[in-house]
């Protein structure tokens, strides 16, 4: 499928899972609990099949693409700002976040020293996309490293907690971030398969559905002054939010049409 159709069909499931669980949150799901409202059960049910679909029917499509871009995004500002937000916004949480008593120790540990190193990834990766900067290869394996111990550290939370909506979106959004780390990691060491390329559109495009539908919510709800229904940080909220910028600027700008005419301009040599 060409790639403008399956944009096309992004841009439309994008708002539709943010706006379903908008409504979700406030009018399907009890505020204190989290849990779904007597004599709704029929809807809830109806708005997670949406925004399953949504979210699978942008994957299946992406799947579907052809575009391969030969080098990863260049000099790049919105993406370097990206970048920096994103760093920024782990350091928040990182320094905000409390677990419960059953998130072990050396789980909190890993948890913080992967996290302050994708801080510092991020801010090299920001600088490198305004000069050139060499970038280790290696190094872009530390974001996906860091979403398997948040992963870790939310399944140890969650057990002790009650499986809700929320507890589910918010584990929703960082295996899809994973998902795209690891593609993105794949770029970044040179295992640039076809495969590998249509993994990266899907998991983009999808992390930001995911990301935005968990986090948008919780943005409009704060501002409107309702954060006592909300079980998770400010900080919790605008990390998830700066994955979901992260995912979509990223790859928005590799499989552009400029980035693909950049990296086929002949290289002349003096």
């Amino acid at each position: 499928m060409k790639y403008r159709n399956i944009l096309a069909f992004f841009l439309a499931a994008l708002p539709v899972s943010v706006i379903i669980r908008l409504l979700q949150v406030l009018y399907v799901t009890e505020p204190v609990t989290g849990f779904v409202k007597k004599g709704f059960e029929g809807v809830n049910a109806l708005m997670v099949i949406i925004m399953v679909i949504s979210v699978s029917v942008t994957a299946i499509l992406s799947f579907t693409a052809h575009r391969q871009p030969t080098k990863p995004p260049r000099f790049n500002p919105l993406l370097a700002v990206a970048s920096f937000a994103l760093g920024g916004s782990m350091a928040y949480e990182i320094i905000n976040e409390t677990f419960v008593s059953a998130v072990r120790y050396w789980q909190i540990i890993l948890l913080d020293i992967f996290g302050m190193l994708s801080v510092l990834f991020f801010i090299i990766y920001g600088i490198a996309l305004f000069i050139r900067l060499p970038l280790p290869r290696l190094l872009s394996l530390i974001p996906a490293v860091y979403c398997i111990m948040r992963l870790i550290c939310i399944f140890t939370t969650i057990s002790s907690l009650t499986l809700v909506m929320d507890n589910v979106m918010i584990l929703a959004s960082y295996c899809a971030v994973l998902l795209f780390f690891t593609s993105f990691a794949k770029l970044y060491n040179g295992i640039d398969s076809e495969h590998n390329f249509r993994k990266l559109l899907a998991s983009g495009l999808c992390s930001a559905v995911i990301c935005f539908a968990d986090s948008i919510p919780r943005v409009i709800i704060r501002i409107t002054g309702n954060a006592s229904a909300l079980r998770h940080s400010a900080s919790s909220t605008a990390a998830i939010l700066l994955f979901g910028v992260f995912s979509l600027v990223f790859t928005l700008t590799f499989f552009s049409r400029r980035n693909r005419e950049e990296n086929n301009k002949p290289t002349h040599r003096h």
